[in-house]
């Protein structure tokens, strides 16, 4: 038995490499050699020193993956073009939203007012940090308001960002604090419908209405952003301004500040 098995060994090996050879097939160049053991075939060989990819297959494989890149890069390209900031998804950093934070500053210096796109709810959330940490380090808040918008079939959010008052005079009207807390779990709709309610009432009491998420609570931030984006189309001009403020690292608070009844 073990000299049956030792037998049949060389057949396996050569069984082997004529499986790797044909996987490799399109790889291989198509040279001769000296090597030993090369095959006098003019149109291939088996000398494994000499199985590289050929330059056609690089120049292929290289302008595939341009043409991949391209197509992910067409909706950001065309974005930029419109000047639409990105806010960054789930690979952003906190030095990326420090930078989008900048950029927003930048962009309303130069134009009056800085639009912002996300998707997804990492993109969201990333998105109302910036916008706080746009307020935190500027000598005025960037007061925004976001809406849905629809680019072909697919939607995202749009982010519209102004300067606001100055953080003193900004912070001089403001009242009593109503605290509204969304969780990861709550239904933005409803959440938003509650909003209008609790806005009038605050309104009539002369408080301010906020709400409160942890800053890196990635879902209840995004229910916020999706809650705050369903005012323009429950509240119409009667929608609140919205500033968004961090509080120590550890929560992001959101002004609600509607507008009052003399202003009807």
């Amino acid at each position: 038995l073990k000299l049956f098995w030792l037998k049949p060994r060389p057949l396996f090996r050569m069984l082997a490499m004529h499986a790797v050879a044909r996987i490799l097939q399109p790889y291989q160049a198509v040279v001769r050699c000296n090597h030993p053991g090369a095959a006098a075939s003019a149109t291939t060989h088996h000398c494994r020193a000499c199985i590289l990819p050929t330059r056609q297959h690089l120049q292929n494989f290289s302008g595939k993956a341009a043409a991949t890149a391209a197509a992910g890069r067409a909706i950001t390209d065309t974005a930029v073009a419109a000047g639409v900031l990105w806010s960054p998804g789930i690979k952003g950093t906190a030095s990326s939203e420090e930078r989008l934070a900048r950029a927003i500053w930048s962009r309303v210096k130069a134009r009056g007012v800085a639009e912002l796109g996300a998707r997804g709810a990492s993109s969201a959330a990333s998105a109302l940090r910036a916008m706080a940490l746009a307020t935190q380090k500027g000598s005025h808040v960037a007061e925004f308001a976001v809406s849905w918008r629809a680019e072909n079939d697919i939607r995202r959010l749009q982010f519209l960002v102004e300067q606001g008052a100055r953080w003193d005079e900004f912070s001089r009207g403001l009242a009593v604090f109503e605290r509204l807390t969304p969780g990861p779990r709550t239904d933005p709709r409803s959440f938003a419908k509650a909003v209008k309610l609790r806005g009038k009432l605050a309104v009539d009491a002369g408080s301010t209405l906020v709400a409160e998420v942890p800053s890196f609570d990635t879902d209840a931030a995004n229910v916020l952003v999706k809650a705050l984006a369903e005012f323009p189309r429950l509240m119409g001009s009667r929608a609140p301004r919205l500033v968004a403020v961090p509080l120590q690292e550890s929560a992001l608070r959101v002004h609600m500040c509607f507008p009052a009844k003399s202003s009807e």
